[in-house]
């Protein structure tokens, strides 16, 4: 049995090496270098002030019978879906505010942003990699009032000389008043669009109800509440495949070399949740305009360098190991980890 506990010790530091691999890192070895920097166009600086992959929610389509011209739904819907979003790391939310400054600027209206390649061409123009839209499909109203048969078999058992219908009578006339209510089942649809791509990563439908008590009668007001209340039990389903897309991303802040490898420097750290071996890609940007509108947008482009966090990792930023085409290497290249 000894034996056999001698040779234990004996495999697992070997394999410990697997599981439990360091990229150690002195720092103070290595030299700083006159590094060349990135000049970041203006359109592209939004993307620096962000520590996730840019995101924006546009309006919601009202595609069902209710309150066409309400804009309160769209506004509650998308409220809805930013707040789904902010608990997501890894993703910027681009604020309401720029949305609308955007809008104004380019002269587009939330009204237009009906159509996949008009939210691309908005989405480039913001400068986010995600849109998310949707639209409001269905609301359906089920009402069913019973009081008026429990009314008569109450005033029928209160009446009757039996013990026997008495009590029933008087059950019958609490069972018709519990089943008696106005339910509303509404039907959402949401979608995320790949601004890059043009592609639809993400589509679902989802429905949900709730009962709003005993009427024949809901006035816009109250639908819109309803509304806004099924849309808040219904739309967490989207968290989970939506954060999918996120990622965690920053920018190079320094460049040390010792004569064999290079090594820089993140905004990024233990706040930021990183860890010893994540790996991260190095991305250009650049101002991009269209030749025909002569809209103007940020492309962010692909370098052939990789970044591989070390064991220096401080509160706000870390060391890594630059691999690849390392004399590429650019003080406020971007960075993005790599799931």
């Amino acid at each position: 049995m000894k034996k056999y506990q001698i040779l234990l010790f004996c495999i697992i530091p070997i394999f410990s090496g697997c599981f439990w691999s360091s990229t150690k890192v002195d720092v103070m070895k290595f030299q700083d270098i006159h590094s060349a920097k990135l000049t970041i166009p203006q359109i592209c600086k939004p993307i620096y002030r962000s520590k996730g992959t840019g995101v924006a929610v546009v309006n919601f389509t009202n595609n069902s019978a209710f309150g066409m011209r309400d804009s309160r739904v769209s506004q509650s819907l998308v409220a809805i879906t930013e707040n789904i979003v902010k608990q997501i790391s890894g993703f910027h939310l681009y604020s309401r505010e720029d949305i609308d400054k955007i809008e104004a600027e380019q002269k587009f209206q939330d009204s237009g942003l009906v159509d996949d390649s008009t939210l691309v061409e908005f989405g480039e123009m913001i400068g986010v990699r995600y849109i998310i839209t949707g639209s409001l499909d269905n609301v359906k109203i089920n009402n069913k009032d019973y009081r008026g048969l429990g009314h008569l078999a109450t005033f029928a058992g209160l009446h009757s000389n039996n013990r026997k219908t008495q009590i029933a009578g008087l059950l019958a006339g609490v069972v018709s008043y519990v089943a008696s209510g106005t339910k509303v089942e509404v039907t959402l649809s949401v979608k995320m669009l790949d601004v890059q791509t043009g592609k639809i990563l993400f589509s679902q439908t989802i429905s949900d109800d709730v009962s709003v008590g005993t009427g024949s009668k809901i006035s816009n007001n109250a639908m819109v509440g309803v509304i806004k209340s099924v849309a808040i039990k219904a739309m967490p389903q989207i968290k989970e495949p939506i954060s999918k897309m996120a990622r965690l991303q920053g920018y190079l802040t320094k460049i040390k070399f010792d004569g064999e490898e290079y090594i820089g420097q993140i905004n990024l750290g233990i706040i930021d949740g990183l860890e010893d071996g994540d790996e991260f890609e190095l991305y250009d940007v650049g101002e991009n305009i269209d030749p025909l509108n002569g809209n103007r947008s940020c492309e962010v482009l692909n370098t052939p360098i990789k970044l591989t966090i070390s064991n220096q990792i401080g509160e706000s930023y870390s060391w890594g190991v630059l691999e690849g085409e390392t004399s590429r290497a650019k003080i406020y290249q971007i960075v993005k980890r790599i799931k």
